[in-house]
């Protein structure tokens, strides 16, 4: 069976009012939506590809910049947690178009910030009545909660070294990326 082609969706998602509210750098990477429609447009023009692939895992996606490639485990958007992961793998490719070198840990605190701003963005009432109430149970994304609060109604700003240390500790901490944190992520440009 082929592959199900899931850049529109894809695209969809990056065109949305709550994606183009968050804008921010961190670690070279300016995540805003201008770099949002450099990714929606490489999608329409086929230059970055995007597949359902049940190997991923039904709430797993992922950017592979060496095939220029979104692999979303989902084919249809059930929360908005899919949502923040379109979100959070198109950092990765916003990084790989701006061929924006980082390390492994750099590269996935921009896109759990991304992906929490995107959440907080889509419950900005409930998060804002609320606000020492944190609705993740993945350490990542708690961090990633708690350090994206400086960003939220912001424009181009970024995070110290001392605002991003939770998060840096969650991300290491993490056994999906304990072995390679300090990997080189490849952006090479599509």
């Amino acid at each position: 069976m082929p592959a199900t082609d899931m850049a529109p969706i894809v695209t969809r998602v990056l065109r949305t009012p709550a994606v183009w509210m968050i804008d921010f750098v961190l670690h070279g990477i300016v995540v805003n939506a201008s770099n949002f429609e450099k990714v929606a447009t490489a999608l329409e023009a086929g230059s970055i590809t995007a597949i359902h692939d049940t190997s991923a895992g039904a709430d797993e996606a992922y950017y592979n910049s060496d095939e220029n490639r979104y692999k979303l485990g989902f084919d249809t958007l059930h929360t908005i947690l899919h949502i923040g992961l379109i979100v959070h793998e198109s950092v990765h490719a916003i990084a790989d178009i701006e061929k924006v070198q980082n390390k492994v840990r750099a590269s996935e605190a921009a896109a759990y910030v991304a992906q929490a701003l995107l959440i907080y963005y889509g419950a900005q009432a409930a998060a804002d009545a609320d606000p020492s109430k944190n609705p993740f149970a993945d350490p990542i994304m708690q961090a990633a909660w708690e350090v994206s609060k400086p960003l939220r109604a912001t424009s181009g700003q970024t995070l110290s070294t001392t605002q991003l240390k939770p998060l840096d500790d969650a991300i290491i901490a993490h056994d999906k990326y304990r072995t390679n944190k300090d990997s080189s992520v490849l952006s090479d440009g599509i």
